[in-house]
C-alpha cells in the first residue's frame, strides 16, 4: 500500500491539497454516484409498478420484430457462430415484454400530454455534457452526429414521462443500505440479461 502522503495526493489529484480534501473529494463523488443509482433504481421502480397496473398486451408482431432484433445481435456478437434461437427466445422475451410494454405507455402518455424535447433543452443538455467531459473536442464531434443527439433527445423524454408520472404516485423516502442496493442491482442485470 503506498504512503497517504502529498505525492501520492497529487498523483490521484492536483486540484486537492491535503488528505482531508481528497477524502472529501471522494465522499461526495461516492454519494453522488449512489444518488444516481438510487435515482435509476426508482424510476425503473415506478415504470416497472406502471407497467403491472396498466393492461396492455404487446402486438404480436411488434414482440417478433424486437425478439428478431435481439437474436441478429446475438448472433453478431457471437461472430455469427451457430446460436439456440428457441433459448435466446426464451430468455429475452420477459425482457422483450416488459420494454415494449414501457415503448406503448411511455408513447401514451407523450400523445396525451403533449410532451416535446425542444432544441433548445436538447442543446442545453449536449451543452453541459460537453462542459463535463474530459475531451471537449472529441466530445463536440461525438455529439455532431444525429444518432448521439437523439440518445441525449431519448433521455430527456424519459425524464418528462418520469415527471408526469411522478405527479401521481405517492413517494416515501427510506434510507438503504449500500448491499441492499448492489442485490438489486445484481437482480436487475440478471432480468435484463
Amino acid at each position: 500500500m503506498p504512503e497517504i502522503n502529498g505525492d501520492f495526493i497529487k498523483k490521484l489529484d492536483p486540484d486537492v491539497e491535503s488528505e482531508t480534501e481528497l477524502r472529501q473529494k471522494i465522499k461526495k463523488q461516492i454519494d453522488q454516484s449512489y444518488s444516481r443509482r438510487s435515482d435509476e433504481l426508482f424510476e425503473r421502480q415506478l415504470s416497472d409498478a406502471l407497467i403491472e397496473k396498466v393492461e396492455i398486451d404487446c402486438p404480436p408482431s411488434m414482440l417478433e420484430f424486437y425478439m428478431n432484433k435481439i437474436l441478429e445481435d446475438v448472433k453478431k456478437k457471437n461472430d455469427n457462430v451457430e446460436v439456440d434461437e428457441a433459448k435466446i427466445r426464451e430468455t429475452y422475451k420477459p425482457m422483450t415484454e416488459r420494454n415494449l410494454k414501457w415503448y406503448l405507455v411511455r408513447k401514451a402518455i407523450i400523445q396525451s400530454h403533449n410532451l416535446e424535447v425542444t432544441k433548445s433543452s436538447l442543446k442545453k443538455e449536449i451543452n453541459q455534457i460537453i462542459d463535463h467531459s474530459s475531451n471537449k473536442k472529441e466530445a463536440e464531434k461525438f455529439y455532431k452526429k444525429p444518432s448521439n443527439r437523439t440518445r441525449i433527445e431519448d433521455d430527456l423524454m424519459e425524464k418528462k414521462v418520469l415527471a408526469v408520472i411522478q405527479e401521481f404516485t405517492k413517494v416515501k423516502e427510506v434510507t438503504v443500505e449500500t448491499k441492499d442496493i448492489r442485490a438489486q442491482q445484481e437482480l436487475q442485470a440478471k432480468t435484463h440479461e
